[in-house]
C-alpha cells in the first residue's frame, strides 16, 4: 500500500477506511495506523475507532477481527464501546448462544471503566436481552437507565416497551407506554405488535385506531396479525382500509399482498382472490415464491386454477415443483381443468 502524503494522512486513512472491500483491505489499513510514525497520537486513536467501526459493523467486516482490535484499546472510549456493544447485539438471534450476552458484558466492563452509558448505549443492551427473553438482565437494564438520568429518552422506551413485550409481559409493557411523554410511531407499533404477538387482537385494533399516522410496518403488523388470529375477514377489510386512508402514505407490499392472500385462502374467497391477483399485476410489485405459491393456494380451496398470462412477470420466482404439486392435488380432487 503507497503512503500517503503526511499533511493529509489522516484524511487519506479515512477514506481507505470508509472504502474497503475486503477484510484483508483492512488488515493492511490497521498495520498502517499502528505504525506509521508519521500519525499523532490523537489521530491515530481516532482511526483506529473508524477501522473499529468498519470492522464491526460492515458487510466486509468481521466481528472477530473487530474483537481483536478492541482487545488492544489500552483505554476505551463511550463511543468504542458503544460500536461493540452494538456489534454484539446486532449479530445474535434467538437461537445464536455465540456471544453469550457480550454487548451486557461489555455494558459492565464500561460501568466498571468509570464510563457512563448514552442513549445509544441502552437500546442495544435492551434489544439483545429481548432477543434472549432474558427479563431478569432487561430489568437491571431499566434500572440503570433510570440511575443514569436516561429513561425520559423515547429510544430507550421504546426498547423497552420492545422488551417487556417481546418476554411476554404485556401489562409492564402498557404501562411504560401510557407513562411516555413522548411517543413516536417506533413506540405504537412496538406496543401493537406485542398485543398481537400475544393474541389480543382487540387490544391491538383499538391502539390501531388511536394512532394519528400508521407506517407500512402498522399496516403490515395489523393485517398479519388479524389473518394468524383467525379473523381474516377483519383483515381484508383492514387491507380495504390501508387502500383508502388519506393520511398515511403507506403502500402495500409484498408482506401486505401475501398476507391479504393468506386472508383470502383462509377464508375461501376466491373472487377476492382474483381481484387480488388483478391488483398485483397492477402494481409494480414482484411476485415471488410466497405470493406466487398464495395465489394458487387460494384456488386450491375452491378446485380451480388461475390462468397466468404472463408467467415472466408476475410467476418467475414460483419454483416449479410447487406448481406440480398443487396440480396433482387438483387432479386427486377430481377438478376437471
Amino acid at each position: 500500500m503507497v503512503e500517503p502524503k503526511c499533511p493529509h494522512l489522516k484524511n487519506t486513512i479515512f477514506r481507505l477506511i470508509e472504502e474497503f472491500k475486503s477484510l484483508k483491505e483492512l488488515k493492511q489499513i490497521h498495520a498502517h495506523i499502528i505504525t506509521s510514525p508519521k500519525l499523532p497520537k490523537p489521530h491515530q486513536e481516532y482511526l483506529i475507532t473508524r477501522l473499529l467501526f468498519a470492522s464491526a459493523l460492515s458487510e466486509s467486516g468481521s466481528l472477530c477481527y473487530a474483537t481483536s482490535v478492541f482487545k488492544f484499546i489500552k483505554n476505551p472510549t463511550l463511543s468504542v464501546y458503544n460500536i461493540m456493544i452494538r456489534a454484539y447485539a446486532s449479530k445474535i438471534s434467538g437461537a445464536d448462544n455465540t456471544h453469550n450476552l457480550k454487548s451486557f458484558i461489555l455494558f459492565k466492563q464500561m460501568l466498571f471503566d468509570g464510563i457512563s452509558p448514552d442513549c445509544i448505549t441502552f437500546p442495544f443492551v435492551i434489544k439483545e436481552c429481548a432477543i434472549r427473553l432474558d427479563s431478569r438482565v432487561g430489568c437491571s437494564i431499566h434500572g440503570e437507565a433510570i440511575k443514569f438520568g436516561l429513561f425520559s429518552d423515547v429510544y430507550i422506551q421504546n426498547s423497552l416497551v420492545n422488551f417487556y413485550s417481546e418476554c411476554g409481559f404485556l401489562n409492564s409493557a402498557r404501562k411504560l407506554f401510557d407513562e411516555m411523554l413522548k411517543r413516536d410511531i417506533v413506540s405504537w407499533n412496538s406496543m401493537i405488535i406485542g398485543y398481537l404477538r400475544g393474541g389480543n387482537l382487540d387490544m391491538a385494533l383499538e391502539l390501531f385506531r388511536s394512532m394519528e399516522t400508521r407506517n407500512i410496518i402498522t399496516w403490515n403488523s395489523m393485517i398479519t396479525g388479524f389473518v394468524q388470529g383467525g379473523r381474516g375477514k377483519e383483515a381484508l377489510q383492514l387491507f380495504h382500509e390501508m387502500q383508502n386512508s388519506s393520511s398515511d402514505k403507506a403502500k402495500p407490499d409484498k408482506i401486505t399482498i401475501a398476507s391479504v392472500l393468506s386472508a383470502c385462502a383462509y377464508l375461501g374467497a376466491i373472487d377476492h382472490g382474483k381481484w387480488i391477483h388483478g391488483y398485483l399485476r397492477r402494481s409494480d410489485i414482484e411476485c415471488d415464491v410466497v405470493i406466487g405459491t398464495a395465489l394458487v393456494d387460494i384456488n386450491i380451496g375452491k378446485k380451480a386454477i388461475i390462468i397466468i398470462t404472463k408467467p415472466e412477470n408476475y410467476m418467475a420466482e414460483v419454483k416449479l415443483s410447487i406448481l406440480i404439486t398443487q396440480l396433482k392435488l387438483l387432479v386427486v380432487e377430481g377438478s376437471n381443468f
